[in-house]
């Protein structure tokens, strides 16, 4: 949803110059997005007044903010980063593509059924939010490995079924994007 609201907004506010641009200000954004309300959000709290309110009164009770309530949340993204390896997993079923590819199918042959069923959702599934998500991740593991040091490893799990899931889908089964040389 929120990948789709942002790149309305740029198509409609912004020019850019080609979809791989498009791609990497969705990157960008949505990744700014997933720091403040996924990653900040549940760490700082539930109240955002009250604590804007004492941020602002005492900058540096940010510290101890942070100290007293991320202990409580390592749990959360601990089950956060275990629940991603099903949502990867059924990347690879493409679901949306296969039901298009059935639909049409059934008035046209097989050939023109697949072209017309390509290519994925790039709002959702293309390289923009996809490496926003895997940075937060990222992140995720890096800020709570000396709270919990086992969520290192269930973050390399889900890099591994990450690396083997978007491995296979961009060389045989995505439509073929080009390169950017290194931007991503």
């Amino acid at each position: 949803l929120v990948p789709g609201i942002l790149s309305a907004i740029f198509s409609n506010f912004m020019v850019l110059k080609s979809k791989n641009a498009w791609q990497l200000s969705l990157q960008r954004w949505y990744t700014y997005f997933l720091f403040i309300f996924v990653l900040l959000a549940t760490t700082i709290g539930s109240s955002l007044e009250s604590t804007t309110e004492d941020i602002l009164q005492h900058p540096l009770s940010v510290v101890y903010l942070l100290a007293d309530t991320m202990p409580l949340a390592s749990h959360f993204y601990l089950k956060y980063i275990i629940l991603q390896w099903p949502s990867v997993m059924s990347i690879i079923l493409r679901p949306v593509v296969f039901t298009r590819f059935i639909l049409r199918s059934a008035f046209h042959d097989e050939e023109k059924a697949r072209k017309n069923s390509e290519p994925e959702n790039q709002n959702s599934n293309g390289m923009g939010a996809r490496s926003a998500g895997l940075t937060l991740i990222f992140v995720v593991a890096l800020v709570f490995c000396s709270l919990m040091p086992v969520i290192l490893l269930l973050a390399a799990i889900n890099f591994f079924i990450c690396r083997v899931v978007y491995g296979y889908l961009t060389v045989f089964a995505e439509t073929k994007k080009p390169d950017l040389g290194g931007a991503f």
